[in-house]
């Protein structure tokens, strides 16, 4: 699953004919896995089984968080528990789980149908600043023959074009920059737990 659709990325960018499709879709699967990558896991929806030790407690401790429990058994005697609530990680159930190692299965869905509203954001902002980027490069792919940096200048609007290692290395440390500052909080609230610690 991608985080953002070639419709809006089209919309963002004013671009209206079909020209440029594939290496926008490109682009838009690259902003993906750089957010994928960041969060261990893509966020298509996807069920878990996970088998976890009864302590006798009403608490069982998740290495995802789930979206919604589908059961909770007692995989020794297939005695169904009730759930009372999840709060993230944690589920909640109405009785106390026998102790036992292993014995208790449950299956969870985790992620989502459709993108988080955070996650298309992010995405969007990756797949419009490296869409923006190609397009320099693409437009004035002549400026970049034996040249280190030019720049130019439209109205307000200033432009430096970058020779093919400088700009590689320029989208990288922008990405890394806004993942620093703009998106750890955001990516954080997606990871699971193993990768959280």
């Amino acid at each position: 699953m991608n985080y953002t659709t070639l419709g809006s990325l089209k919309d963002k960018l004013w671009i209206t004919d079909t020209s440029s499709d594939s290496k926008l879709l490109l682009i838009i699967e690259e902003a993906t896995k750089l957010i994928d990558r960041k969060i261990g896991y893509n966020l298509e929806k996807k069920d878990i089984l996970q088998r976890i030790d009864g302590t006798w407690t009403n608490k069982l401790f998740l290495e995802h968080k789930a979206n919604e429990i589908i059961y909770i058994k007692n995989k020794n005697n297939n005695y169904f528990y009730t759930l009372d609530y999840i709060d993230n990680y944690i589920v909640y159930l109405e009785e106390k789980a026998q102790k036992w190692s292993k014995n208790i299965e449950i299956s969870y869905s985790i992620w989502f149908d459709t993108v988080p509203a955070d996650i298309e954001s992010i995405c969007m902002e990756l797949a419009v600043s490296l869409s923006l980027d190609l397009w320099i490069k693409w437009a004035n792919s002549e400026k970049f023959e034996n040249k280190n940096i030019k720049n130019q200048k439209l109205w307000s609007l200033s432009v430096t074009y970058f020779s093919n290692d400088e700009k590689d290395s320029y989208i990288k440390d922008r990405f890394n920059i806004a993942i620093k500052e703009n998106f750890d909080m955001i990516i954080s609230k997606y990871k699971s737990f193993k990768w959280i610690i």
